[in-house]
């Protein structure tokens, strides 16, 4: 319950406040995974100068679970020593089914709005001086 506190402060815009719920509920859960992971993501939204704190929380959680996906991709993407070249399926599956339920609702439509958009843009791209391809 202290680390859902957590989440709902952070995403309230009181990361500070987040934080220390993210500190007890480690403190009174140490060997659980999900608040490790939530500072983490925590430190890693507040940007570079939280770079290894978030490091840090990440390998706490993978000593607990070291095939937890979600942890193991963070950090190969804040430490850049991952050599992945593609994302782990079950990890796809659990995103995917994550959004599934307003995919249409919600995503649907966002991917409609920016497709024309981005079709222009490689449009100008590529019919900007320079930007074609040699004939």
């Amino acid at each position: 319950a202290t680390a859902a506190l957590g989440v709902a402060l952070k995403a309230g815009g009181m990361a500070g406040q987040g934080e220390a719920r993210y500190r007890e509920a480690i403190s009174l859960a140490p060997n659980a995974v999900e608040p490790r992971m939530n500072l983490a993501l925590l430190y890693h939204e507040r940007g570079p100068k939280y770079r290894a704190k978030a490091i840090v929380e990440l390998e706490g959680a993978l000593r607990l679970d070291p095939g937890h996906p979600r942890c193991s991709l963070l950090l190969d993407a804040l430490s850049g020593t991952g050599s992945r070249t593609a994302l782990p399926a079950d990890y796809i599956t659990e995103l995917f089914d994550g959004v599934a339920h307003c995919y249409d609702e919600e995503v649907l439509p966002a991917l409609r709005s920016a497709i024309p958009r981005l079709v222009l843009q490689a449009l100008a791209e590529v019919a900007a001086p320079g930007g074609g391809p040699a004939d």
